[in-house]
């Protein structure tokens, strides 16, 4: 099997960090996937509970949500796991950072 790179896109991200308190953190495939694994984690480590959920009907988009508001101030890590396409193929593990706005 292959491994694949996604397209990633976050939104009310921008390069001095402006991310809502309760983001829609959205993720776009360049192709559809299945059982995509999204972790959004803190500063000290712990992952952040947070709602996934299909955007798109083709299951090209993705996007998650926390449950509760971050904190104001805060670089979090994004972390994209497990997808897999038509064929089988495992996307290679993915990770980014966003910032919440103060």
């Amino acid at each position: 099997m292959a491994t694949f790179v996604p397209f990633i896109g976050c939104r009310f991200v921008n390069e001095h960090g402006n991310v809502d308190l309760v983001p829609e953190v959205r993720v776009g495939f360049l192709v559809p996937v299945t059982d995509p694994q999204f972790s959004l984690i803190d500063p000290a480590g712990n992952r952040v509970d947070i709602k996934t959920y299909a955007t798109t009907g083709d299951s090209q988009g993705w996007a998650f949500t926390p449950t509760s508001p971050l904190c104001p101030a805060t670089k979090y890590r994004i972390e994209i796991t497990s997808a897999r396409d038509a064929e089988g193929n495992v996307m290679a593990d993915y990770s980014n950072y966003i910032t919440t706005r103060e």
